[in-house]
């Protein structure tokens, strides 16, 4: 598995590149409940508090989040509570970070590349 985390107090996230899944988390990860929505958004919510905690974003290469990072940012932003501009810039880091990691083999994972039909907009 190739993953990256960053922890900024009280928000951390995680990218996962071999299953495509990335987490935004405020406070301690812990089970949640979820409001599933359509391209793979999970915004979640404390069981024990109903007070939003985190996003994942199942698919957020393969559901194109990585070319509409404005619309994701502001519904993490709006979810979580966080400035907008403040989750734009932390989503492109860690996954560009978990991108760069070494796999198991040692070798350097090349950054994931938009389809040669997105490129051109």
């Amino acid at each position: 598995m190739v993953a990256a985390n960053q922890t900024i107090s009280p928000l951390s996230a995680n990218y996962d590149v071999a299953t495509d899944v990335l987490r935004v988390i405020v406070g301690k990860p812990q089970h949640v409940d979820a409001d599933r929505r359509d391209g793979g958004l999970n915004l979640e919510f404390s069981p024990e508090t109903n007070e939003p905690c985190s996003v994942t974003v199942i698919g957020y290469r393969h559901n194109l989040w990585n070319e509409r990072m404005n619309e994701l940012a502001s519904v993490v932003s709006k979810h979580l509570g966080l400035g907008r501009r403040y989750i734009r810039s932390i989503i492109p880091a860690i996954v560009m970070q978990a991108e760069m990691q070494l796999d198991q083999g040692g070798q350097a994972l090349e950054p994931q590349k938009s389809p040669a039909h997105l490129d051109a907009r």
